[in-house]
């Protein structure tokens, strides 16, 4: 799990300096726009199963229960965008919680820990204060599962991880000189390959920008996944939906 989450830095690292060092070796460097959230606030709720061998075990937790035992998060995104036509898209997802579950036939100590990649390229179609842009890419999802039965054996543990292809859009109005509304919806998986069997994401921000680099963001983002492999003792599934409100500052140039 730190190896890819040191991976995931990387490439956020790589998707931030590249393109800023192309600008600074160019005289035109108005020809790129960039936007950082070094550390963005996604305040989740989770709810669905997990399925390790025989043993499903319910996963839901609101955001105040995953508070309370998150053992540690990381969250950034960035954008880079070549005279407002051609862009790309980086986001890093990590979370890692503990907690108990009960259920009818035992108390469950369950650690939970995910990873999520996302990589893509837009192509605004239209520009104006009603932009609209398409979107592909592919979202990254490692996770890492430990279910301790208490008082009852065995310990369960399973790792996975898949790669989705995605295919979306986004929508952008700017309402005012400093004020912006976007929305973003995708679908991926389509049980191509390892995929996940199906995957939609969709997220509605408002945008705020008081200063020349600095915005606020704020708004809603609901993740589904369903993803499963194997069968019988060598099963492992994942139908878990996140969903909760975004709080973030950009620091946009």
């Amino acid at each position: 799990m730190q190896r890819i989450l040191t991976m995931s830095v990387i490439v956020l690292v790589l998707a931030f300096v590249c393109p800023l060092a192309y600008a600074e070796d160019t005289s035109d460097t108005k020809a790129w726009d960039f936007q950082l959230a070094p550390f963005y606030l996604w305040a989740v709720n989770m709810d669905g199963d997990v399925t390790v061998k025989t043993t499903t075990t319910p996963l839901k937790m609101d955001f105040g229960e995953i508070f309370d035992n998150l053992e540690g998060l990381f969250t950034a995104h960035f954008e880079a965008w070549h005279k407002k036509k051609w862009g790309l898209l980086v986001d890093v997802s990590y979370i890692n919680i503990g907690g108990q579950q009960v259920t009818p036939i035992a108390t469950l100590d369950v650690d939970f820990q995910t990873v999520m990649t996302e990589l893509g390229g837009f192509y605004r179609f239209r520009k104006g204060p009603h932009a609209l842009e398409g979107l592909a890419g592919i979202r990254y999802t490692s996770l890492d599962v430990e279910v301790d039965m208490l008082g009852l054996p065995p310990k369960l543990e399973e790792s996975q991880d898949w790669l989705d292809p995605i295919i979306g859009a986004r929508y952008r109005w700017t309402m005012a000189e400093k004020w912006s509304l976007s929305v973003r919806g995708d679908i991926g998986g389509f049980g191509i390959g390892d995929a996940s069997d199906f995957t939609w994401n969709l997220a509605a921000l408002i945008h705020y920008q008081p200063w020349k680099h600095v915005a606020l963001v704020g708004g809603y983002r609901v993740l589904d996944v369903d993803y499963e492999t194997g069968s019988g003792p060598s099963k492992f599934a994942y139908d878990v939906q996140m969903q909760g409100p975004i709080l973030g500052v950009s620091i946009v140039w």
